[in-house]
């Protein structure tokens, strides 16, 4: 019986792990013995609802009244099957268990649970919530790649997906575009895109750029990422001015050479 109630917790567990959205989460980001105890706690759980079922069964006494309208009883089926009361019961408690670990989880795997599994992954992953602000908000964000090629834009929403696991690549809609210098490490803009945009929206705003955005879109892998932030373009005007001036006042005053005699 012992080999059952371990196959009991563990089916249970499983079945109920790779449906309720939160349970997976956990389970996905589990590793090594973690997985194993995740899936152990579920279904101990599990088996514990359903013993006490069982247990609140068997007190009301509704087997002997089911079997009692065909004119069997409990003790009975028990003697022909030669399965002693507490084994039959022991079984009914771990199929029990299965059949809730399966139901359960079916009946949690809704848009709230999945909505609350992707608040989660964005809490525990900041480029994934810099992603989706991007897509939801407009917010344009600044992305340095290995290459050091830059591309600031908007993350096109239709690559952004609640999902289990991070994104390995997204989409943007670039605005500018430029690159780092390769000592300096300063970002150089060489690009920009928006007044051609503009063109293509046909009132001259940004408003529509979705209906062309795809045609433009372009494919970023977060394996080739160095670096990424928020983009503010009065920020960055604000902060290239000051880096203007104080370059121009630590420039090396001319000093005026003495009349030649």
């Amino acid at each position: 019986m012992s080999a059952l109630v371990l196959l009991a917790i563990a089916v249970a567990g499983s079945c109920f792990a790779r449906s309720y959205p939160l349970a997976r989460y956990r389970q996905v980001r589990s590793v090594g013995w973690d997985a194993y105890f995740h899936v152990a706690s579920w279904g101990t759980l599990l088996l514990i609802i359903a013993a006490c079922i069982t247990a609140l069964v068997d007190w009301s006494n509704l087997p002997s009244r089911f079997f009692g309208l065909f004119g069997y009883s409990v003790s009975d089926l028990a003697a022909a099957s030669q399965i002693s009361p507490l084994r039959l019961k022991t079984g009914f408690a771990c199929l029990l268990s299965m059949v809730l670990g399966a139901f359960l989880g079916w009946r949690l795997d809704n848009p709230a649970n999945q909505e609350a599994m992707f608040q989660l992954l964005l809490k525990e992953h900041d480029l994934e919530k810099m992603l989706y602000m991007s897509s939801s908000e407009g917010a344009l964000v600044q992305i340095s790649l290995k290459s050091r090629k830059v591309y600031i834009g908007l993350v096109f929403d239709g690559s952004i997906s609640p999902g289990i696991e991070p994104h390995e690549q997204f989409l943007i809609f670039p605005v500018l575009s430029g690159y780092r210098d390769k000592d300096s490490l300063n970002m150089v803009l060489t690009n920009s895109y928006e007044r051609f945009y503009e063109k293509l929206s046909g009132d001259g705003s940004l408003d529509g750029w979705k209906k062309f955005a795809d045609k433009f879109h372009t494919l970023i892998r977060v394996s080739e990422i160095s670096s990424m932030a928020y983009f503010d373009p009065s920020a960055y005007s604000g902060i290239q001015s000051n880096l203007a001036a104080t370059a121009s006042d630590h420039e090396d005053p001319q000093v005026p050479r003495p009349p030649s005699s």
